[in-house]
């Protein structure tokens, strides 16, 4: 039988007696090596990962208590890289409950053999009929609020079925993520460091509405949201702040100035308060929102043609909208602004910060 690239690893918490068949269906395919991580199954579940071990060889690994799939993958990704990185090319994360084939994890291996530097992706079809609502609209909102945010083109957001090379299993091991939102945090990662993403068509396989998931309805939806949206929620704030900063120094330095011309004080007063808001802006931006390790001299350059370019856009799209549209310069200025807001911040993080 030809040697596998890959060693599946496998969270398991209460899994089904069916377990143990998935199991054997994987070493018939020609698996040697199987991972499991027993995720704080209950004492009911035990004699199932002890035939795993007796029968079949797994490598059990056994967490105390119920730590989440982010933090079983983890310790799996590093019992494997300590025990097969140097014999296999990378791991495939699979479920225990049925929701994956075993076909389909052949299809990642073969996939893996040819091709070892992108994360694989087993990608499924929302569009056939028997998969749940919940679950197709979950996806198409989570694909496309990635894509605008974080940037990307991946349409199975939510598979846990992976392909991981070697290189990228070391790397996601320093990847925040204890839970479910440990499969977002590694799109973004990938997609943050330009690593490639390519998705291989899988089954889609749902049971029973999916009613056997561990998934937090609201609770690991908060925090995958907050992992993609966590840079633009930072991003806003120093806007913000960038605007309390500006106007503050705009009053003082008017307020000193009181003796001056009107035109001198308040031409002085804008200036002065807007180099250092744009400054402040500009540090925060480069190192707490997008902490970004590019060049200082290009990304400062970048930030403050990319401000000229707003504010000459912003001067125009107003004029437009009231000459053309007859729209009131006051309801057209935060319109035009926001809309600019939102394209700065997707300038800022694909090129200039990237």
């Amino acid at each position: 039988m030809v040697k596998r690239n890959c060693v599946p690893l496998i969270p398991a918490l209460n899994p089904p007696e069916s377990f143990i068949s998935l199991v054997s269906d994987l070493k018939a395919e020609g698996f040697d090596h199987i991972i499991v991580v027993d995720d704080g199954s209950s004492e009911d579940h035990k004699w199932i990962f002890s035939e795993l071990i007796e029968k079949y060889g797994c490598d059990v690994f056994v967490n105390a208590r119920n730590m989440g799939q982010g933090r079983a993958l983890k310790n799996g990704m590093n019992y494997y890289l300590n025990t097969y990185g140097s014999e296999y090319r990378g791991i495939i994360p699979f479920d225990c409950d049925g929701q994956h084939l075993v076909k389909d994890a052949v299809r990642l291996d073969d996939e893996m053999g040819r091709n070892d530097s992108a994360l694989l992706l087993g990608a499924r079809d929302f569009s056939q009929a028997g998969v749940p609502f919940k679950s197709r609209f979950g996806n198409r909102i989570t694909r496309n609020v990635l894509k605008i945010f974080i940037g990307g083109n991946v349409t199975d957001t939510q598979t846990g079925l992976r392909g991981i090379p070697n290189r990228l299993a070391y790397e996601y091991l320093a990847v925040d993520g204890e839970h479910f939102e440990y499969n977002t945090a590694m799109l973004i990662e990938s997609i943050k460091k330009k690593i490639p993403i390519r998705e291989i068509p899988i089954e889609t396989v749902y049971f029973d509405e999916n009613r056997s998931t561990h998934f937090r309805a609201v609770t690991d939806s908060v925090l995958i949201y907050r992992l993609i949206l966590s840079s633009f929620i930072k991003y806003t704030f120093v806007s913000l702040s960038s605007f309390v900063l500006d106007y503050g120094i705009f009053c003082l330095l008017t307020a000193v100035l009181s003796n001056a011309g009107d035109a001198r004080k308040i031409w002085t007063a804008t200036v002065i308060a807007r180099i250092i808001s744009s400054l402040y802006n500009y540090a925060m931006n480069r190192n707490v929102v997008f902490k970004s390790q590019k060049d200082a001299k290009k990304t400062f350059i970048g930030f403050f043609t990319l401000c000229i370019l707003q504010m000459c856009c912003s001067a125009l799209f107003v004029l437009a909208l009231t000459r053309y549209a007859h729209w009131h310069p006051a309801a057209a200025k935060p319109v035009v602004d926001t809309l600019l807001f939102v394209i700065s911040y997707q300038i800022q993080q694909r090129w200039i910060f990237r």
